[in-house]
């Protein structure tokens, strides 16, 4: 035959050609050359990766040309292709075949990609907005995954393995008590990971600050309360544990009111709940409540005879005096023709028909309490006028 096909020929093999025509022949002969295949180049991939994320293929072999296949159509002649957007698509086999100078091309070699799937985009709960003080709780779903990092508004990262829930108390001490942005972050076991925010709103309200004054028996108790913006409040009567616990008999919803002095005793407890903003802050105020001094004794002294006698009579020009041997921090004396003293023992008075009357004394202890009124009636008689002597004084 004019043309011959060698099967698996050696390298360096010699093949003679005869050809005869019209009795003459010709002869040629050519040596084979066989060249080696190049090995299967090496192959790399930063497999697994997650959805999302960018698969890295390439080679260390050097080729005079590249030729990369794989999933979803994948073709490539580059010794390091583009990376590929990980997706369910673009997992599994990639191969790649290099030639090199001879134009020889190599066996395939081949690389697996896992693509994981990533978690669902987390759904975040919580309880904002929270008043101050009060815990922060957020909740995430899924439940159930390896791990949930929280990214605070400060931008201070907390990281809870496996637990979907995060409480921040009123007394964390990290600082990451903070309205504004909160991020979570799941993670599977493969590390594959999706985000989510939240909003956390902290409302705050002013302390409630109850007051009042002391008073005395049978006065009327005031409770006052400080002023806080758009607030409602409410006043308790304690029910007797000394605790607001919310079952108290409510006694007024005005920001300041007066209890009544035949309700209220000495050691009685109120309760102030103020609301606003939806929060509640409370004060309590213990009454103190003084017992009204006794009434004062009186004693009178007349021309320097002593008497307790509520009623004394007393002649004209003679001398009154009054006192009292009860102790007070103030004395209050009054009586007839304006008669006024702050003494304990007033300066004597002279007996006339000016001085005739009743004389009250009232006294006010160290509380700023008084007592009940004392009182003696002076009675001043009207002495004889001088008689005037008439006749003859000179006789025989």
């Amino acid at each position: 035959n004019q043309n011959y096909t060698v099967n698996n020929p050696a390298d360096g093999d010699t093949y003679y050609l005869r050809v005869t025509q019209n009795g003459c022949y010709s002869d040629a002969n050519t040596s084979i050359t066989v060249l080696s295949q190049p090995v299967a180049p090496n192959i790399s991939s930063n497999s697994a990766v997650c959805e999302g994320d960018m698969i890295v293929l390439g080679t260390t072999t050097n080729a005079t040309s590249y030729e990369w296949t794989g999933p979803n159509g994948y073709y490539s002649t580059l010794k390091m292709p583009a990376d590929i957007i990980a997706s369910t698509l673009t997992a599994g086999t990639y191969y790649l075949e290099i030639t090199d100078a001879n134009g020889c091309v190599s066996a395939q070699a081949n690389t697996s990609v896992t693509v994981n799937s990533n978690p669902s985009v987390p759904v975040i709960s919580s309880n904002s907005a929270v008043c101050q003080g009060e815990s922060m709780i957020f909740t995430v779903n899924p439940n159930g995954l390896s791990n949930y990092t929280w990214t605070a508004p400060s931008g201070t990262t907390i990281n809870q393995a496996g637990a979907n829930t995060l409480t921040v108390t009123g007394l964390d001490v990290n600082g990451n008590y903070l309205a504004g942005t909160w991020k979570v972050t799941v993670s599977t076991a493969n590390g594959c990971m999706n985000e989510a925010t939240a909003q956390m709103q902290i409302n705050s309200i002013e302390s409630a600050i109850a007051t009042t004054s002391e008073v005395c028996a049978e006065h009327d108790i005031p409770l006052y309360a400080n002023e806080i913006t758009n607030a409602d409040y409410f006043w308790y009567e304690d029910d007797g544990n000394g605790t607001y616990d919310g079952v108290e008999v409510l006694v007024a919803t005005t920001q300041n009111t007066v209890i009544p002095y035949s309700n209220a005793a000495d050691g009685d407890i109120y309760h102030l709940v103020v609301m606003a903003n939806g929060c509640t802050t409370t004060d309590n105020i213990e009454v103190t409540k003084y017992a009204v001094p006794p009434t004062p004794n009186m004693e009178v002294s007349i021309n320097g005879a002593a008497s307790t006698d509520l009623d004394s009579d007393a002649n004209e020009g003679e001398s009154i005096v009054f006192t009292t041997s009860t102790s007070a921090s103030s004395y209050l004396w009054t009586g007839p023709n304006g008669y006024n003293s702050t003494l304990q023992t007033p300066p004597a008075v002279t007996a006339s028909a000016l001085s005739s009357g009743i004389y009250e004394l009232k006294i006010t202890d160290a509380n700023g309490c008084t007592s009940a009124k004392a009182d003696i009636t002076i009675t001043v008689n009207d002495c004889a006028a001088t008689p005037t002597i008439y006749g003859d004084t000179e006789i025989c």
